[in-house]
């Protein structure tokens, strides 16, 4: 959806291990020179990335062992600094800050996997408090919704979890001075990133 709408950078923070619909893979589908940053603190994630690139290409995608509640330290790697100037502060007009987070409904099972969670913190964000983290950002419809049921545009893709656990997920937009026709967006973010 962002790669359709103009956006050709993406930060993937907090990666997790790569899939074969991996963010660099999709975004070039539709913009074949979209430019990719993956970062996570788990060296596991990070080989591995480096080992799919190793066979996909390194050219415009770079992998960056980092912790994102750190975003300094994320921000000064060289791999980075060049694709954004900050996370959601420093997003230019235009860009989109997508967030995913699993969610359980079931108490007792998300307190027994808290309690065996290596990471340290782990969170079992509600609906409301995720759509708070998207700030002043307006939200893509359908707003915070069971991730595999997220569809851009569709007020009615709202697609109930068939399981106590899942992904919710959610897109948010800065604004272009006001503006908030999504055709306009998706066409002046997409001359906002210049080309590398």
């Amino acid at each position: 959806w962002a790669a359709l709408n103009g956006i050709r950078c993406f930060v993937d923070l907090g990666a997790g291990l790569l899939t074969g619909e991996c963010i660099h893979r999709t975004a070039r589908t539709v913009i074949p020179g979209a430019r990719v940053v993956y970062v996570d603190y788990d060296l596991e994630v990070t080989n591995e990335a480096e080992m799919i690139l190793d066979k996909d290409g390194h050219d415009g995608v770079a992998v960056i062992r980092a912790d994102l509640r750190d975003p300094a330290a994320v921000l000064a790697e060289p791999g980075l600094r060049e694709v954004v100037a900050g996370y959601v502060r420093g997003v230019a007009p235009g860009s989109v800050v997508v967030i995913s987070v699993p969610r359980d409904d079931d108490p007792r099972l998300f307190g027994e996997v808290q309690a065996a969670w290596p990471g340290g913190e782990l969170w079992n964000h509600t609906r409301e408090e995720v759509a708070g983290f998207f700030g002043d950002l307006e939200m893509v419809s359908p707003g915070v919704v069971a991730a595999r049921g997220w569809r851009g545009g569709m007020r009615d893709a709202n697609v109930q979890p068939d399981r106590k656990t899942y992904v919710l997920g959610g897109i948010g937009r800065k604004l272009l001075g006001g503006q908030r026709d999504d055709r306009a967006q998706g066409a002046v973010a997409a001359e906002l990133v210049p080309p590398r």
